[in-house]
């Protein structure tokens, strides 16, 4: 089977590098919602039965378009939401970098925010969402986020955790693994070839 992650569509915060809240109304600007149009025409050749998405507004959008393109129910994943950062959720993310930057990597695995989630905690999420897409065994589209997708790519390909921090994944970007007898081959990571 084969695992198509998205990333959502451009929204006005992306630009800014401003950190969306949980439950953020914030949708995809004119740019995201061309991006998507085109990803959407673009999957065609993959043929995907099941299209899944963390319950954002912006990936529910993104992915809403995708699931209308091939006239699949939309399902939503809680699983693939992005990393809940409490009270910092709204701040720039250079404003956050500077707190994370100085701790161990497993300091930072565990540090929970004020009111929000560890690295751990999503980690811990998000294999329990690969889990429950595995089980349904078909072809699938999942609409996620950059941060979601960097937690992923070390449970994807084995790799050490701190890996996770040399991926930025783009808008629209799309990333595809093939799962096949417990293990997953990567086919593609980030690529934004398509929008070209």
């Amino acid at each position: 089977m084969k695992l198509i992650f998205i990333r959502h569509g451009e929204t006005n915060k992306n630009i800014g590098n401003i950190t969306h809240y949980t439950g953020d109304p914030t949708q995809l600007n004119d740019i995201g919602i061309d991006q998507i149009k085109i990803t959407a025409k673009y999957l065609a050749k993959f043929n995907p039965k099941s299209v899944y998405s963390s319950p954002e507004k912006r990936t529910i959008q993104s992915a809403g378009t995708i699931a209308q393109a091939f006239k699949i129910k939309l399902d939503l994943l809680d699983e693939f939401k992005e990393r809940n950062w409490g009270d910092w959720e709204g701040k720039p993310w250079e404003e956050i970098k500077k707190i994370l930057d100085p701790m161990t990597l497993k300091e930072r695995f565990t540090f929970i925010p004020p009111g929000g989630e560890s690295w751990e905690q999503m980690e811990n999420r998000i294999q329990s969402g690969l889990q429950s897409i595995i089980n349904n065994n078909k072809d699938s589209v999942i609409v996620t986020h950059a941060g979601t997708l960097r937690g992923l790519m070390p449970i994807l390909k084995n790799e050490p955790r701190e890996y996770s921090f040399k991926y930025d994944f783009k808008n629209a970007s799309i990333t595809i693994f093939e799962y096949q007898n417990g293990k997953f081959i990567s086919i593609t990571e980030n690529s934004t070839a398509h929008l070209d």
